[in-house]
């Protein structure tokens, strides 16, 4: 049964893959770049999660349809983004960035800020990646990281 909620989510996620224009990132690439850090200071790998990229994706599509790296969301704070997608955890974390022109360049940015370097050093189990593209060919990337589940068919989101 859809709810007023499902519906609005699915209604601002479809307008906003009308307004983007599609941008591309290599999610194992970067996950193997989140991952070579982790290993680094002997943490366990992040497993890829259809959850959180579907999650991190419409929330880069979001960015870059204002134009504006932004944590905020009209579809809520960051537990309230991600559980439409099939995410079940107890700790949700999240990196944004805009304007790097490619995944080794933003990992860079984010493993030089002791903020975005704790998320990707953090206690998760999860990750997603993803990256849109503005009107001005400007990229927007965001990170997100769960400690928890992903069920894909728990999902009330749209596909992406």
């Amino acid at each position: 049964m859809y709810t007023i909620k499902s519906t609005c989510l699915t209604i601002f996620v479809i307008l906003i893959s009308i307004v983007v224009i599609n941008a591309q990132t290599n999610p194992s690439l970067h996950l193997s770049l989140v991952n070579a850090e982790r290993a680094r200071v002997g943490l366990k790998p992040l497993l890829l999660s259809p959850c959180l990229m579907a999650s991190a994706q419409v929330q880069s599509n979001y960015q870059s349809s204002i134009n504006t790296m932004t944590h905020s969301s009209p579809l809520g704070g960051l537990f309230e983004r991600t559980r439409p997608f099939g995410v079940a955890c107890n700790s949700v974390a999240e990196n944004v960035a805009y304007g790097y022109k490619d995944d080794a360049s933003v990992m860079k940015g984010w493993m030089n800020s002791s903020g975005h370097r704790a998320n990707i050093l953090g206690q998760f189990t999860l990750f997603g990646v993803a990256v849109s593209k503005d009107n001005n060919g400007d990229l927007y990337w965001t990170q997100q990281f769960a400690r928890g589940t992903c069920n894909r068919n728990n999902s009330t989101a749209p596909a992406n």
